[in-house]
């Protein structure tokens, strides 16, 4: 199994995080429990498979906990994380009925999602699935797109400084109570700021583990802004049910190309 990432174009990156693709080869022992680790953000994801001539669009959920998803031998998925400050607006919807809820078939979203399996069929590599995803992207911007420009900004700094920021710091330097900061994140996002600050810390902690195989434990804590080492424990433990040796060693069951910090 793979999986690598790649960054959105310069004029979609307030929009898109990253593309990424997940591919289980023909003949891999299936079918696969795979663990999803939470990341703060929802993805537009596109299911293939040529074998069993499958061809499937959805978004998934915004979870807070690591979720199992089956995957079979012959699998490609192509994504595309949102971020999280767009997120309402992209989907023309309340970011919070994704809460723990993904969505099949192009139903789900129509003006996003309508066409796009089959337009998605003609790719053949992630970086082509990304130029079509891309296309339908700036399709939506240019028909009255009308993102919180205070909110952007704010996931802006929490993905510069991984997860290591407070919410109240995030409220003043956008000029705007706590109160107010937190309901206009929300309504953006999907998740309270405080929420996804926890799952932008944790997702780069597993990219450290990746990027840096046998990085000492409390070295790692003390760069992510953790009390200590057992608290960057407790953490893998209560968003992936795992120690955080045990998800070290599933990650590197997994071959990862290139992340997007």
């Amino acid at each position: 199994m793979q999986y690598r990432e790649i960054s959105p174009s310069e004029r979609l990156s307030s929009v898109v995080v990253s593309f990424w693709e997940f591919a289980v080869p023909l003949g891999f022992p299936s079918p696969i429990v795979h663990e999803i680790m939470p990341d703060g953000c929802v993805s537009l994801f596109y299911i293939r498979n040529l074998a069993r001539r499958i061809h499937i669009v959805g978004l998934s959920g915004l979870y807070l906990e690591a979720v199992t998803k089956p995957i079979g031998a012959g699998d490609t998925i192509w994504g595309m994380r949102i971020s999280p400050a767009v997120l309402s607006a992209v989907i023309a919807a309340d970011g919070r009925r994704l809460f723990n809820t993904s969505y099949f078939g192009p139903d789900a979203c129509p003006h996003l999602l309508g066409g796009l399996a089959e337009q998605l069929t003609v790719a053949g590599t992630l970086e082509e699935a990304a130029e079509i995803l891309e296309k339908r992207v700036l399709l939506l911007i240019g028909e009255g797109f009308a993102p919180d420009r205070q909110i952007a900004d704010a996931v802006r700094t929490i993905e510069e400084r991984r997860g290591e920021v407070r919410v109240d710091e995030l409220a003043a330097m956008q000029g705007l109570s706590t109160r107010q900061f937190q309901r206009r994140f929300q309504a953006s996002s999907g998740l309270t700021p405080k929420q996804y600050i926890r799952t932008r810390r944790m997702r780069a902690a597993a990219v450290d583990l990746v990027e840096n195989r046998g990085r000492d434990w409390a070295g790692l804590a003390a760069d992510l802004g953790f009390a200590d080492q057992s608290h960057l424990a407790h953490e893998f433990n209560a968003l992936t049910s795992r120690s955080p040796n045990s998800f070290a060693k599933k990650m590197y069951n997994i071959y990862h190309g290139k992340l997007v910090r």
